[in-house]
């Protein structure tokens, strides 16, 4: 139980991420050792003593939370709480426009009775849930060109498969329309060399 003591310290003190924290972590894991011994010595099993330490953790949290940090941590810190707070406007986003897409597909399909075409507004939908997660990844940091080249991959076949579809429909020319997909290869191609 010492081992699993020793992780979920070391978890914490990673996820503090500050150098005060790493250097007090052996000082944590010493103290609650300690505790978990002294709650074993007085006649507690294993597993109730690891409970008992575990209701400490949080304390501890706090504690490496209180602890002082450099500059540059500080700095750090701000920019994930910023990405953090980006994270949660994205996915308010994110949900309001999945709702806002269910409601439209039920009204339109309902009223108008479209239900062979409304089902592609959830690949429309799918194209903007997938540049809300471009601006997430740019954010954290990532490199544009790999966004640009996994995020655009994304929304050109769905766009390929909408405009099939869509095509298909329209014109009744199943037996020709496969050749969108020949277009959307070319243009895969042209995003793979320029990115």
């Amino acid at each position: 139980m010492k081992k699993e003591i020793e992780k979920r310290v070391a978890a914490l003190c990673a996820e503090a991420g500050t150098k005060a924290a790493a250097e007090a972590e052996d000082g944590i894991v010493e103290r609650l050792c300690g505790e978990y011994d002294e709650l074993m010595a007085g006649g507690d099993d294993e597993i109730t003593a690891y409970r008992e330490i575990l209701t400490k953790l949080d304390k501890v949290r706090e504690e490496l939370d209180r602890l002082p940090r450099t500059e540059e941590e500080a700095e750090a810190e701000g920019k994930r709480r910023k990405y953090r707070s980006l994270g949660t406007v994205l996915n308010e986003i994110s949900f309001i426009m999945w709702a806002v897409v269910l409601t439209t597909y039920f009204y339109v399909s309902i009223r108008f009775g479209y239900w062979h075409i409304t089902w592609l507004m959830f690949l429309w939908a799918l194209c903007g849930q997938t540049i809300l997660e471009m601006i997430s990844k740019y954010n954290k940091g990532k490199p544009i060109p790999q966004i640009l080249r996994a995020g655009l991959t994304v929304i050109l076949w769905l766009i390929v498969l909408i405009t099939y579809f869509l095509v298909s429909f329209f014109t009744g020319a199943w037996h020709l329309t496969w050749i969108i997909f020949l277009v959307g290869g070319l243009f895969q191609a042209a995003i793979l060399a320029f990115l």
